[in-house]
Order: structure tokens, then C-alpha cells, then sequence
């Protein structure tokens, strides 16, 4: 990454796409008819080389137009969302096209009722509910004290409209996630040239009720013709007059992508035409990201790699189009027809990556590594077109100097797999991982990849806005098992499974990451005396000291004494396989819930109880009702020092209970690039030591972060040592406690003492 970004309000400015791409002519004049706080009128006011600017509260719009001065004024008129709000929206659309001049321009926003986001499960944005816009509202306004708020409309409808109001022409683009962030804007009937299932990231106005993965639907969508009708939203480019079309026929814009959420200095735009593709910086400071796009082109050619030919002028950075099939589909497909062209083409792949740039030996987690002098972490199938049986390059925006070369094979691997499951039953992906020998250190370099787009994303600004705006694979996956059964089955299968288990033994069904997953949060809680799998390969094998059966196993054993427990993410086959055996007493594992016992609560003394140990007692004192029951702490805390005595002092002040979870040695590692001096073990038995200390826990290894050890103890606050407030992927926990109806607290520092202050000195 290059210099320090500047500060800016990444949310605010994410809308703005929708605008930022199209080039305004200094002698255009246009109306924007919203909201005077609209981003877009803001976009609208700052670069966007617009000669004449107004801004017009809609529900201003008739009493503004009596000035006669304003009729025929304007060569575009840019209509928000806002018109959904009015009962009859044609009004608003008519009105709008009088202040046009007779070739005028107007740009229409719309969300879409058939789009996929509410297939999905995304609530309608006017009534709140699931499917009222898809049933075209006949259930949401049933009674007469209902009021309308606002609708949406479909393509035909919106159509129908403009050609009632009086323009000629009009143009479609397809908007995807949708209009709060239009990442992709798509000509209507252009088929996207790649892979959306991994460029575009959906967003939901209620993600918790989602229970499909939309992504993965985009593919079905184009090859069925329904992607365009089932876009989340539309930017219409409608002309008022015969003689003049939305869009240059020579210059026609077929697909638009943006990266605001990059921020100042990475935000681009590309602009794919009919026989060319345009790059452009969004912001001023963002022409540096285009020099270094053009100079990484030109090294790569040096070093013999097919790059895409292009060229910067004029701060635009242009190469043709090409029709290429795109690498990623090009590995999926090939995967499936021949294993061993397959593997040649993975390896022809790998050898790229090692021509990229100068090799050297150096240290990767205290191991001896392949070091790329200078590594394009955009050397992956998603930049790169098959040509003539060729892989040739594009858009290498970034470089990582001193970057091992397991990164980037990772990601080449990573990609080609994600979204495929059949690849894995076909490939399985471990072949790769120990044929390029990264098998040892894949998950360090899956940090790596993880905390090198984190950065580029901007996730520490906008984790707290994507936590609101983006579903979560768990509440999906819960939603989707919730649609299986009937609120009793769902009850007793997946939200209290163990609430009856009594004194009996769990059977764990499964030896994948959900049975691990467990073990690692729930296993001192529940005895586990037994695993089992369908998988021979693995019978005879330990997990976490667990030993793996065949399913024979539960025919040998009174299963009375069992409670069985499928820990599978596809368990529908396995909840099949016990019913057939007979054996219908079983839970699901749920990895949205929790599945803790309830936390010890200790009861405060009364004195003016009429017992003997109160009035034996001459230290019962009035128990002063603290503001938390039971707290929760975590750390290294290694070096234990007076900051660690003091924080977990004032957390013991506001609760009852107070847990403190004890960070792992290797997570401590992943967090701080370094190992504490004091092992896990050792370090729980200090924090032991301390009276404000009512329980200690060491954390499993992977499972130490808020959410997780919400699952584990069902604290009613968390509380931290340092400031994060303005922190968002802090806010973002903060936000994840409150809908459990929890709170997280945070304190200052003690100023003067850290461990890493002990640790310099020693």
C-alpha cells in the first residue's frame, strides 16, 4: 500500500458511484430532485465538471416550479428514489420533464421489486416486511389505516411509465449490490465477462432474515436471461427527445465497476465499452494508483508475462476489450473434463507467478521461504484472460514487496475453489496445497491475504457498516434450517437439543470443522465420549483425544445413555441415516446459537434474610446491586502486571461474575506478529491468583474473538482495556452484543505500565 490515505466518510461517499462514472460536459446544466442531504447532490456539487448545478427537495418540486425561469432550464434532470414515495409517481416523472430542454436528459434511480436480494430474504425497504414488493404490495395495505410510505416498481412498470410521461427513449443499467452501494452498473442485456460471484459482495437493507446466498445465484441468473429483470436496483437514462440517445452508439458503456470502499488514494472506476475498457481515478489523489498500474504492466511484460496492451493519457488508463473466456471460469470448467490438463494448467499458472519477479530466500514464520522480490497479489484467475491457449494479465493495481510466494498461490487456489464445492469432491484442494508445498503454512498465509485486503478495503472504517448491510453465513445457514421444519421440530433439533441431556454421554456425528468447532467451545461443558463418521479413512483416529467410530458404533450401545449430536453442515443425509437406524433423539449442531450451559449466578447475601448463616455472620453486609451480572474479560495478559490488576478491578466493580478468557499462544501470535514470554497455561494460573478473578478460561485456539465467547459463557458485558470507540470493527462487535442484549465497556489504559514496555526493558 502507498501513502496514508486521507480521512473521509467511505459510506457517504459509496452512493456516489452510481454518478461518479458518467462524464458531465462543463455546458451541461442539471436539477437534482431528492433530498438536499443526499450524497448524490453532494457528488453533484464537488468534481463532476457540470457547468449549472440545482438542487430540489421533491416535495418542494411543484410550488419550485412556478418560476417560470425553471421550465426547460436544464439538459438533465437526476430523479432519486424519492419518486417511489409518491402514490402516483407519473405526476412527479411529468413534472420532472418539463424542466428539461427539448433534448434533455433525465436519470432515473429504482429499486427493483423482482430484484434477487428479495428472493433472497431481504425486507421490502418501505413496509419492513419479507415479499410485499414481490406480491406487488396486495397484502401491505390491507386496512385503511394503513399509510402509504412508499413502493417499488418492476421494469415493465418503470417502462411504461416514462413512455406515459413523454420520453422517447430509454436506456436500462442493471445496479448490483443496489443503490446504496452501486458497485456494478450493467447496460441491460450485456453478459458480464467474468466471475460476479466473487467480485460482487451482495448488501441487504435487513440482512438477519436472508437465507439464500445471492452471489451464487448470479450465474444461474445470466445463462436463464433473468439476470437484468432480477437487478436489486436501476439507473434509467431516459431522453425527452427522438433525436438524441442516452448514449453515444459508437462509445456505448457496457459495464461499470467501482472500488469507493478503497478509499482517497485506491478508488477507480472501469468503464468496459463495446471494443474498449477505460480506468479512471474517482478521486484527484487516486491518478498516483494509475501511474503504478501502468508501470506494474510494463514490468510484467519485461519479464515475459502476456499482458493486455494499454496505455495512460490524459489520466485515463485504457486497453482494448477482450473476449477471452476469463481464467476462473476457464479452471472450473477444465477441472471437471480432465484431471491432468487441469493440473498442467495450475502449473503453467505457478510458473507465472515465479517468473513475476526476482526470487530470493528469506524468513516466514521462522521458516525458510521463497520470497517474491515484488509479489502482484492481483496475479490470480480473476485478472487474467485464456487467449489463444495463453494466460494474458490485467489490472495489477497492487505489489507487496518481500512477499512470499505461498501468498499468492494461496489466492490462486483459494479462488479457483471458493463458491465450488464439486471442485472438491473432484480435486481435492489439500493435492494442490502440498504439490506447491504451502500446505504447512496455508493458514499464514491465509492471514496474510485476509489482513492485506482488509487493508485495501477499508474494513476497520466499515466493518460496522458491512455488519448491518451484509448477511452472515451462520444466520443464513439458520435461516435455511429454520424453513425445514415446524417450530416444534425446530425447537427440539436446533435451539434447545441439550437441554434435556441430563447425565448422559454426547455422540458427536461428524469429524469436519463443525465437530472441531464444538469440541473447541463446548467440550468441558458436555462429556463427549464418542465420534462418529461415514468416512472408513477416518475410524480409529483421535480428535482432541475423542475417538472416531463407524456409525456401527450406536447399534452396540444402549443409546438410552447417548444423546447424539450431527455436527455437519449438510447434516439432512446423517439426520436420514438415525431415523433409518431408529434413533430419532438427536440435535443439530447450530453454529449461530450458543450452546453454553447457563453461567454459575452468584447470588448476593441478604442481611435481613432469617437464616443462621446471616445472623451468625458479622461480616453480612447490604450487597449493593451491581449494574452487570456477569462480566467478561479477555487478554494475554502476559508479564501480569498492576494495568491487568487494575482493568479487571474496575470490570469486578460493575459486575457480580466476573470471567476472564485468556488469549492462546498462537493467537496472541496471529494478533501481534509475536509470542508472550509466558506460556497459556502459566498465564491462566496467574490470572487464577487474582481476587477479582471469579472464573478462568483459556481460550480455544481460533475461537477467542467477541462472538464466539459471547457462544461460550452468555456474559452481559464485555470489558475492554484500550479505547477502541472510533474503531469499527470494534463498533461492529459492539452493535453484534447489543442485539444479544449484551454491552461491551471500555476503559483507558493505565498509563506507564504495558507488557510490551516489560518486555523492552528486559
Amino acid at each position: 500500500m502507498n501513502n496514508k490515505d486521507i480521512d473521509i466518510d467511505i459510506e457517504r461517499e459509496l452512493p456516489k458511484a452510481i454518478l461518479k462514472w458518467y462524464i458531465f460536459r462543463k455546458t451541461d446544466s442539471v436539477v437534482y430532485i431528492g433530498y438536499p442531504t443526499d450524497p448524490l447532490y453532494e457528488c453533484l456539487q464537488e468534481d463532476s465538471g457540470v457547468g449549472k448545478i440545482a438542487g430540489v427537495d421533491f416535495l418542494d418540486i411543484r410550488e419550485w416550479m412556478q418560476w417560470k425561469a425553471n421550465i426547460g432550464n436544464y439538459d438533465i434532470a437526476i430523479l432519486s428514489e424519492c419518486f417511489e414515495k409518491f402514490e402516483k409517481p407519473e405526476q412527479l416523472i411529468s413534472s420532472v420533464r418539463q424542466l428539461l430542454n427539448a433534448n434533455g436528459l433525465l436519470f432515473l434511480l429504482a429499486h427493483n421489486r423482482f430484484g434477487i436480494r428479495y428472493f433472497c430474504g431481504d425486507r421490502d425497504p418501505y413496509t419492513g416486511r419479507n415479499f410485499d414488493g414481490i406480491e406487488d404490495y396486495r397484502k401491505a395495505s390491507t386496512q385503511k389505516e394503513d399509510i402509504f410510505s412508499g413502493r417499488m416498481y418492476d421494469k415493465a412498470k418503470l417502462k411504461k411509465m416514462l413512455n406515459q410521461t413523454g420520453f422517447c427513449q430509454s436506456e436500462f443499467l442493471s445496479v448490483f449490490p443496489g443503490l446504496e452501494s452501486p458497485f456494478h452498473i450493467l447496460k441491460d442485456g450485456y453478459t458480464p465477462n467474468e466471475e460476479l460471484n466473487i467480485r460482487c459482495s451482495p448488501m441487504y437493507h435487513y440482512p438477519d432474515t436472508v437465507f439464500l446466498e445471492e452471489q451464487y445465484l448470479y450465474t444461474g441468473m445470466i445463462e436463464n436471461n433473468l439476470f437484468h429483470s432480477m437487478a436489486n436496483a436501476f439507473l434509467i437514462i431516459s431522453s425527452k427527445s427522438q433525436n438524441r440517445l442516452p448514449f453515444d452508439v459508437g462509445n456505448e458503456v457496457l459495464h461499470v465497476t467501482s472500488s469507493l470502499d478503497r478509499g482517497v488514494n485506491n478508488a477507480l472506476q472501469t468503464i468496459i465499452y463495446k471494443e474498449k475498457v477505460e480506468k479512471r481515478a474517482v478521486y484527484s489523489e487516486g491518478k498516483r494508483r494509475l501511474l503504478e498500474l501502468m508501470n506494474h504492466n510494463n514490468e510484467l511484460e519485461k519479464r515475459g508475462i502476456h499482458m493486455i496492451p494499454a496505455d495512460l493519457k490524459d489520466d485515463v488508463y485504457r486497453m482494448p476489450y477482450s473476449k477471452g473466456e476469463n481464467a476462473l471460469s476457464f479452471f472450473r470448467r477444465i477441472a471437471f473434463e480432465d484431471k491432468k490438463s487441469f493440473i498442467e494448467a495450475m502449473d503453467r499458472f505457478y510458473r507465472i507467478i515465479l517468473q513475476s519477479s526476482e526470487i530470493s530466500s528469506g524468513l516466514f514464520e521462522d521458516e525458510e521461504d521463497q520470497i517474491l522480490e515484488r509479489g502482484y497479489y492481483d496475479l490470480v484467475p480473476l485478472n487474467c484472460f485464456v487467449e489463444d491457449g495463453e494466460f494474458t494479465f490485467f489490472d495489477q493495481e497492487f505489489a507487496i514487496e518481500n512477499c512470499p510466494v505461498g501468498v499468492i498461490v494461496t489466492r490462486l487456489i483459494d479462488l479457483v475453489y471458493e463458491g465450488e464445492p464439486k471442485l472438491e469432491k473432484t480435486i481435492p484442494k489439500i493435492e494442490l496445497l502440498k504439490r506447491y508445498k504451502i500446505d504447512k503454512k496455508i493458514d499464514s498465509y491465509r492471514r496474510f491475504v485476509w489482513n492485506y485486503i482488509a487493508q485495501i478495503r477499508n474494513q476497520d472504517k466499515l466493518c460496522l457498516y458491512y455488519s448491518k448491510t451484509r448477511s452472515n453465513n451462520d444466520i443464513v445457514e439458520a435461516n435455511r434450517k429454520r424453513m425445514n421444519y415446524s417450530e416444534a421440530e425446530y425447537e427440539r433439533f436446533f435451539v434447545n437439543p441439550l437441554k434435556d441431556i441430563g447425565t448422559r454421554n454426547l455422540i458427536l456425528f461428524g469429524s469436519g470443522v463443525y465437530t472441531k468447532r464444538f469440541l473447541a467451545m463446548y467440550s468441558k461443558e458436555y462429556h463427549i465420549s464418542t465420534i462418529i463418521d461415514n468416512n472408513p479413512n477416518k475410524w480409529g483416529q483421535e480428535i482432541q483425544g475423542v475417538k472416531i467410530e463407524s456409525p456401527d458404533f450406536l447399534n452396540k450401545i444402549d443409546i438410552t445413555k447417548f444423546k447424539v449430536f450431527i455436527c455437519i453442515k449438510n447434516y439432512l443425509s446423517v439426520a436420514k441415516q438415525l431415523e433409518t437406524m431408529g434413533i430419532t433423539d438427536y440435535g443439530i449442531f447450530d453454529t449461530s446459537r450458543s450452546y453454553a450451559k447457563p453461567v454459575f449466578r452468584q447470588e448476593p447475601i441478604d442481611p435481613k434474610a432469617d437464616s443462621d448463616a446471616n445472623m451468625k455472620s458479622d461480616n453480612a453486609k447490604k450487597v449493593e446491586k451491581k449494574k452487570y451480572h456477569i462480566g467478561y474479560v479477555a487478554g494475554v495478559f502476559d508479564m501480569f502486571h498492576t494495568g491487568h490488576v487494575r482493568l479487571l478491578q474496575r470490570a469486578k466493580e460493575l459486575c457480580d461474575y466476573l470471567i476472564i478468557g485468556v488469549v492462546s499462544d498462537e493467537d496472541c501470535y496471529r494478533q501481534k506478529n509475536k509470542y508472550p514470554v509466558i506460556s497459556c497455561e502459566d498465564r491462566v494460573e496467574v490470572v487464577k491468583a487474582c481476587r477479582y478473578a471469579d472464573q478462568v478460561e483459556a481460550l480455544p485456539t481460533g475461537f477467542g474473538g467477541i462472538r464466539d465467547a459471547y457462544k461460550m459463557f452468555q456474559f452481559d458485558v464485555q470489558f475492554s482495556g484500550d479505547d477502541h470507540g472510533d474503531d469499527g470493527s470494534w463498533l461492529a462487535e459492539k452493535e453484534y452484543l447489543n442485539k444479544h442484549g449484551a454491552d461491551l465497556v471500555f476503559f483507558d489504559y493505565t498509563k506507564g505500565i504495558s507488557s510490551t514496555e516489560i518486555r523492552e526493558r528486559l
